[in-house]
């Protein structure tokens, strides 16, 4: 199993997929985006952090024995 981590605009959108290409859970962990003036746009790497944990507890928990099937993490 793969889990994939796609850290966007407004979250950490995870999935969890099998070694046939098939998607065994996905989930998406918020954060915020703090708007300024003249288009400023920034985040907190610490919110990505807790994104990232949150949403892979969440992928794990989902799919039993997923935890000791993963062979690789990408972002």
């Amino acid at each position: 199993m793969i889990i994939s981590h796609d850290l966007g605009t407004t979250g950490d959108k995870a999935t969890l997929v099998d070694a046939m290409g098939r998607v065994m859970a996905a989930v998406t962990a918020r954060y915020d985006t703090d708007f300024g003036p003249r288009g400023k746009a920034e985040q907190d790497p610490a919110a990505w952090w807790l994104a990232v944990c949150s949403a892979t507890r969440d992928l794990l928990g989902s799919v039993p024995d997923a935890a000791g099937k993963v062979e690789g993490v990408s972002f």
